[in-house]
């Protein structure tokens, strides 16, 4: 007999196991209970590796005023301690409140259901970054053994979704900063991963906040690609430049415009969108009555 499929509910009701839950999580002994601070620990599965810690303070700031309005959830570990599963900003803020407890949801789960739940939480927040989300669905691949296509249904993404994003992990260290501080978006990292050198190509584009397509065509011509010139052509490269240029553009002939520069020989092109041909007429017969002799 084909054994069910095993699904990961979503959101804190998987968490808690209401009757929607799959058997894995809804059929597991849950308790609440205030758990001292001290008997807390890190979760071994956390995704997440960098913790604001302003907005922490932020939030023990609201848990004074406020209380605590979510539990967190843990599970026994050795020593008579407990392991975060989810909920470690809250127990930051709590610490940090100066409490000595906390409400939290006991939970009998076995590693890969730990991880599943960080991951979920995590990611149901969009509180991590790309590439502690990466980490996060490869250890799950890794570790217990999941496909590509099973990741993506435990965490409601796209196959391809994760297949792209682990591929990420593929970049330089110095480019998953820039991806992770959002100096550059994941266009731009897909477009450079295969190049033959993505670091200088990621520090270009961020000296010149150049577009993905710009990114793509660099990669494109990488081998024709002068990096000295590029440096010295940063009003030619910079989108900014060229947005208020399409601005002027709009003022002066109440046209839309469109500009693309190639950045490797500063050729380009450019579109004109008119509601009314005659602003185009009008803006022809300046051009030949103002040509330059």
């Amino acid at each position: 007999m084909k054994q069910p499929e095993k699904k990961l509910g979503r959101g804190l009701s998987a968490l808690l196991g209401d009757k929607k839950s799959t058997p894995e999580v809804s059929n597991l002994e849950s308790i609440i209970e205030n758990i001292e601070i001290e008997k807390i620990i890190a979760g071994v599965y956390q995704p997440r590796q960098n913790f604001d810690l302003e907005n922490i303070k932020e939030l023990s700031d609201s848990i004074k005023a406020n209380g605590i309005l979510q539990p967190i959830i843990l599970r026994k570990a050795m020593d008579d301690k407990y392991e975060i599963i989810a909920g470690e900003r809250r127990f930051r803020a709590v610490k940090i409140a100066g409490l000595t407890s906390i409400p939290a949801i006991i939970k009998k789960v076995n590693n890969h259901s730990a991880l599943e739940m960080a991951l979920i939480e995590n990611v149901q927040r969009e509180d991590l970054s790309i590439t502690e989300e990466a980490i996060g669905y490869k250890r799950l691949m890794e570790e217990f053994s999941y496909t590509q296509e099973e990741v993506a249904k435990k965490v409601g993404k796209s196959r391809s979704h994760i297949a792209n994003i682990i591929r990420l992990l593929n970049l330089p260290d110095s480019v998953l900063k820039h991806l992770n501080n959002k100096n550059l978006s994941m266009g731009h990292a897909r477009a450079i991963i295969n190049s033959q050198d993505p670091e200088k190509l990621a520090e270009m584009i961020v000296a010149n906040n150049l577009t993905v397509r710009h990114a793509e065509d660099l990669v494109k011509d990488q081998k024709n690609v002068n990096y000295n010139n590029l440096k010295q052509n940063k009003e030619i490269l910079n989108s900014e430049y060229w947005h208020e240029f399409e601005k002027d553009f709009f003022r002066h002939t109440k046209m839309s415009a469109q500009i693309f520069i190639n950045p490797q020989t500063g050729s380009g092109s450019m579109s004109v969108k008119f509601d009314d041909f005659r602003k185009l007429e009008n803006m022809m017969f300046y051009l030949k009555n103002n040509k330059s002799n």
